[in-house]
């Protein structure tokens, strides 16, 4: 249990040490959810190959017209809207995930981290503007998978957050 609880604290200070690497399992930190009183489910992203857990409160929305034109691939919200996940796929003019992170300080972005989530390699990092907590994968050169997660202004959802992006992968 102390393990656990150490792998937790781990994961929710990931954005407080930049640059530091990380391993994060999904099958370590699920029991988490539970003990917070989560329950949950998988969502498959079919068109990138990746799975993400998402508590049942979050719907898939219906993406736009505007949606697609903005490269959303997915979009995942409460029923208030009061937290969502949107998730992009771009073509990146950066050709691996280093490079990506040494962009993102023009974007204002805090806290930048670079991590192995359950065997993949990943940039996070908290943009205190849109109150965002951003975790980006890039599974082949120059193609920039990103996963939005909002808000994270509270501890609470913070927590949520943390949760879902430590549950992003492979199908």
């Amino acid at each position: 249990m102390m393990r656990k609880l150490f792998l937790l604290f781990c994961l929710l200070c990931l954005p407080l040490f930049p640059a530091q690497a990380d391993e994060i399992n999904w099958a370590e930190l699920e029991p988490f959810a539970a003990d917070a009183g989560l329950t949950g489910r998988f969502h498959i992203l079919e068109d990138v190959g990746l799975k993400l857990w998402l508590p049942d409160a979050y719907s898939r929305m219906e993406l736009t017209q505007e949606d697609i034109e903005n490269e959303f691939i997915a979009y995942f919200s409460t029923a208030d809207n009061a937290s969502a996940v949107g998730v992009t796929c771009t073509m990146a003019d950066v050709p691996d995930l280093e490079s990506y992170a040494g962009m993102l300080p023009e974007l204002k972005a805090q806290d930048l981290s670079l991590d192995t989530i359950n065997g993949m390699d990943a940039v996070s990092c908290i943009i205190p503007d849109s109150e965002s907590y951003n975790v980006a994968f890039m599974p082949v050169p120059g193609q920039l998978l990103e996963f939005v997660l909002t808000p994270v202004s509270d501890d609470s959802s913070a927590y949520t957050a943390s949760l879902i992006a430590a549950s992003i992968q492979s199908e």
